[in-house]
């Protein structure tokens, strides 16, 4: 099959890195057969091979339109335009939605992204509404925002996840656009509460915290995706590795940088040689556990951001390989051949939710986004966009 054809090596050629302009190439040509596949619907997961789709209110729905801006980006083409403002566009009807935290995860790869490569004012407003709604989850007493739950339902409201640092992008980047210190100081009062309570010493995460909602205050350790309320979940370990350079570029604030630092050595530690982990590092049959190539996707890239931002040499080097060797990886051994290759996969070997036995040894949407993103950066050999700078 294709992908095989493109990306299987000798051992002479294994030591080389691989044709990522090929496997640009072959990531589009997924993307084209899922846009045939899905109709006006979203992709989100697999089930025994076959594409999981979804609403554009889905906490998911954002990747697949982001992957199309991305691709758009790199491309100029305008037929990747039109894809992309197809499934971006019935997003904007949950831009004041008071469920949930993933305003970042629906509206920074879709309309923040359509307006930086537009300039469409529309998009930014939209953008700029949904920020505005995720401030109203905010918790003041706190300092945090809560993940769960409407926002005037007393019930859960003492709930954050690890998972949701990665929506304080659009807080960050709306706080930049309209020149905002509350939007910025929620985003990093929502992080060092973070930091504070679900990043252990070792480096180490916990998914999620039930917080004091009149103090901030940590009351319990809680699980939801890992094994236990004790071990650490990677693809949680994977979103603060990913989030937390980010926040660092738009704060400037030394402590994330060195919380990223912390929690990728804990990664890289435990790591199989294929730099692609198990979907718990502690989970108790490793090695003969599933894999979670979209933990390995989003670590690639935050591992890319450390190697970039940080000023010790050692660091630099060891952080910016790992991201090599991963991608690496995850292109010679973790892409879709035969019949995952004819659904318009892109990573398979993804675990969604082991404990629920949701979407195990299967495609994660979000898991090709973010291998995507990374693709991109060992093509260009650099972040695709650059952090803002920090408010002032």
């Amino acid at each position: 099959m294709l992908a095989f054809a493109l990306l299987a090596c000798s051992a002479a050629q294994a030591a080389q890195a691989p044709d990522y302009s090929r496997t640009f190439e072959f990531v589009t040509r997924q993307l084209n057969k899922m846009c045939t596949i899905v109709g006006d619907r979203y992709p989100d997961y697999t089930v025994s091979g076959k594409w999981k789709l979804s609403g554009p209110s889905g906490w998911t729905a954002g990747y697949f339109p982001g992957m199309l801006w991305k691709v758009y980006e790199r491309t100029k083409d305008p037929r990747w335009l039109e894809r992309a403002r197809q499934w971006t566009e019935p997003i904007a009807a949950f831009r004041n939605s008071d469920r949930d935290l993933n305003f970042g995860l629906l509206f920074m790869p879709t309309f923040a992204a359509a307006h930086r490569l537009t300039g469409n004012g529309a998009y930014r407003q939209m953008a700029l509404d949904a920020a505005a709604a995720l401030a109203r989850r905010y918790m003041p007493e706190g300092k945090y925002l809560r993940s769960w739950g409407r926002v005037d339902d007393p019930a859960e409201q003492g709930y954050i996840i690890i998972d949701c640092l990665i929506d304080l992008s659009l807080l960050l980047w709306a706080a930049r656009e309209e020149a905002n210190p509350f939007f910025f100081q929620i985003a990093q009062n929502h992080a060092l509460t973070t930091m504070r309570t679900a990043v252990r010493e070792d480096g180490s995460s916990i998914q999620v915290i039930e917080l004091d909602p009149r103090t901030g205050a940590k009351r319990w350790d809680r699980h939801k995706q890992a094994y236990s309320v004790s071990s650490c979940w990677s693809r949680g370990q994977a979103w603060a590795i990913y989030a937390f350079p980010e926040i660092y570029g738009y704060t400037k604030d030394y402590r994330f940088l060195k919380t990223a630092q912390k929690m990728a050595d804990y990664y890289l530690e435990p790591l199989p040689a294929d730099h692609v982990p198990y979907w718990d590092f502690l989970a108790p049959n490793v090695p003969n556990e599933p894999r979670d190539s979209s933990a390995a996707a989003l670590a690639a890239v935050g591992l890319w951001e450390l190697g970039r931002m940080t000023t010790e040499p050692a660091r630099q080097k060891r952080y910016r390989e790992a991201a090599e060797k991963t991608v690496a990886s995850l292109t010679s051994k973790y892409l879709a051949t035969g019949a995952a290759e004819a659904e318009g996969r892109i990573l398979i070997h993804g675990t969604l939710h082991k404990p629920a036995g949701l979407g195990v040894d299967e495609s994660l949407i979000f898991g090709d986004y973010y291998y995507l993103e990374a693709l991109l950066r060992m093509l260009d050999g650099r972040p695709v966009s650059g952090a803002a700078p920090p408010l002032r």
